[in-house]
């Protein structure tokens, strides 16, 4: 039972080091680790962040969203040791004394430690804790580079007697803490009997510090908010941009708080600009503070607050230090914030590529109007103009919760037909679950609308585990934004990804054998990549329509063909297999005998 504990436990005390230099910052918010070594490992994201002294972990699966381990850890930090007590899913507790020392003072290569605790005020139940530093160096991972790091092993077990079972590697930086980790646990093959290690490796994929949010003013906005990561987006060419909008009441300081942005922004390489509506104070015409105000009848590219609105997407992508894509700006809002998103993505979508609408009404929708679905659509073409067009590559995300009263959510179906007719697709069939169910997920032609609803909710953002504030919620456990981020990450239209070529070429034939190599090339692009190769056997054929290299070679073609590399170029981007050889055998053949012998002779 304690071993079991112990394992599910572990991660948490990486981040607890409390002494010399590789103890991470107090400026640290949180930490982001991704398993990278089993595809098909569920609960492959590990979420640490750091508040009061406490740190709260969780573990979710990046595929389906769900919540699978959930850690409140209070870390009491001695001279020389961590000591640890907490719960995991509010069901089980664990404690050792004396804390188990991760980070020692003058830590070096070849220095080596131990330590013996007990397990929840239990004499009879014991870990034993064997350390050593080992190399030191620099440190590369999806989070950045960090130099100055030290590579130290952990091995324990509950039993002295016994070979230690579990054995950990760990990777500490200056100032950062830990940034890796790999765990080896001795398992029993079932099939053979036979032991052998599981190994699962844990890299950083994402850090936020305190206070990293900027405030700036930036096209006719007294208040906006900047986060910027260290990251760049997974696609395309920098970071992407989202402007998002906040609802009535709420201010943009919330958002930056406790929303959980700054994970998704350092995981996705996101900027997050977050304008404060300027309408701060109740009149006739705006009921309630903070609005953004979409009923007004004057919706230009160059009026009140859709004109600031492109004057700070326009400054955010001249600023050369935050490297934005244009391809990869987005608009999101929740419930006013969204009603203004909407009719901004219809007046210019050669700007936003993709549109999240949480919560809000849709075009035109207001104080009683209950205009039709082809009128709407009318509207948002008209509002767009000349620049109608760019709707070809623009995606729209909408959530919406089935039981809203404050906007209902027959605004969330009003959108998604409009935008599907404006995109010309329909729903597709089926729908899929997220989050066990607490959300349905429904998608349109190539996936450029996805409509999720909340099921068994009314009015708010999800935020996620953890997140708080006026409507802001973490019911569900899912963080919209992160699944807005993704969504446009694997859907956005405009930018134009690096061709796919696959396959796995045999590297060995006989002489006088057919050698047969078939690869498959795909693009996002419309037009077929040029495929090329370098370095072909002279005795091979190359059909790069038909994505094959073949031939025979003969009995003088033995010899190893080196650096054979087959590339795709889409007129922008190069993609290549890894470079192979092909090794041609030498077949030993029936001797030949040649001559004429005589068949007459003379006496």
């Amino acid at each position: 039972m304690y071993k079991s504990l112990l394992t599910v436990f572990i991660a948490t005390f990486f981040s607890c080091g409390s002494f010399a230099g590789y103890v991470q910052s107090d400026n640290i918010d949180y930490k982001v680790f991704k398993e990278i070594t089993d595809p098909e490992l569920t609960c492959n994201i590990e979420t640490r962040q750091y508040l009061n002294g406490q740190e709260f972990r969780v573990k979710t699966d990046s595929k389906t969203f769900v919540t699978c381990e959930s850690v409140e850890a209070l870390v009491d930090k001695t001279e020389t040791t961590v000591t640890f007590n907490g719960k995991i899913s509010s069901s089980k507790t664990i404690s050792y004394d004396p804390g188990i020392p991760f980070v020692v003072d003058d830590m070096v290569p070849g220095l080596s430690w131990d330590e013996v605790s007990v397990i929840n005020g239990n004499p009879d139940y014991k870990l034993y804790s064997f350390f050593e530093a080992m190399d030191y160096g620099n440190v590369n991972v999806p989070a950045g580079s960090f130099e100055n790091c030290l590579m130290t092993t952990w091995e324990f077990d509950t039993n002295p007697e016994m070979a230690f079972e579990n054995h950990y590697s760990l990777w500490w930086c200056e100032d950062v803490g830990l940034v890796r980790y790999e765990i080896q646990t001795l398992t029993e093959n079932e099939e053979t009997g036979e032991y052998d290690f599981d190994i699962k490796v844990w890299e950083l994929d994402a850090i936020s510090y305190k206070d990293q949010w900027q405030v700036e003013q930036h096209g006719g906005f007294e208040k906006v908010h900047i986060y910027k990561p260290e990251k760049e987006s997974p696609i395309g060419k920098g970071r992407s941009l989202l402007i998002m909008l906040e609802g009535c009441i709420q201010t943009s300081d919330e958002y930056t708080k406790t929303a959980n942005f700054e994970k998704v922004a350092d995981e996705y390489g996101m900027v997050i600009a977050l304008p404060e509506a300027q309408y701060q104070t109740p009149t006739d015409n705006v009921p309630m503070p903070g609005c953004w105000i979409p009923w007004e009848d004057n919706k230009a590219r160059n009026s009140v607050d859709y004109g600031n609105i492109l004057q700070l997407v326009a400054n955010l992508l001249k600023d050369e230090s935050m490297n934005i894509d244009p391809d990869q700006v987005y608009i999101s809002g929740f419930s006013g914030g969204s009603g203004f998103a909407m009719p901004m993505a219809c007046l210019a979508p050669d700007v936003f590529a993709g549109v999240g609408l949480a919560s809000g009404r849709t075009l035109d929708k207001y104080f009683g109007a209950e205009p039709t679905a082809e009128e709407i659509t009318d509207s948002c073409l008209a509002l767009a103009g000349d620049y109608a067009g760019w709707f070809d590559t623009q995606i729209t995300s909408i959530i919406h919760g089935v039981n809203d009263q404050k906007v209902l959510y027959e605004n969330a179906l009003l959108s998604a037909e409009v935008m599907g007719k404006i995109y010309g697709i329909s729903k597709k069939d089926g729908s899929n679950d997220i989050a066990n169910g607490g959300l349905t997920e429904e998608m349109w032609g190539d996936n450029r609308i996805s409509l999720l609803t909340i099921n068994d909710f009314g009015h708010g953002w999800l935020g996620g585990i953890g997140a708080s504030g006026y409507y802001i919620t973490d019911k569900t456990g899912v963080n919209y934004l992160e699944y807005l981020a993704g969504y446009f990450v694997e859907n956005n239209k405009r930018v134009n990804n690096s061709p796919v070529i696959s396959g796995s070429p045999e590297t060995i034939v006989n002489e006088n054998e057919a050698y047969s190599f078939s690869f498959v090339v795909t693009d996002d692009q419309s037009e077929l990549p040029t495929i090329t190769i370098n370095n072909k056997p002279s005795w091979a054929n190359f059909d790069p329509i038909g994505g094959t290299l073949t031939g025979t070679p003969g009995f003088n073609d033995a010899g190893v063909y080196n650096d054979i590399s087959i590339c795709a170029f889409d007129g922008v981007n190069t993609s290549c297999l890894g470079k192979f050889s092909i090794e041609v055998i030498n077949v030993n053949r029936l001797p030949v005998i040649s001559g004429s012998p005589a068949i007459t002779v003379k006496e």
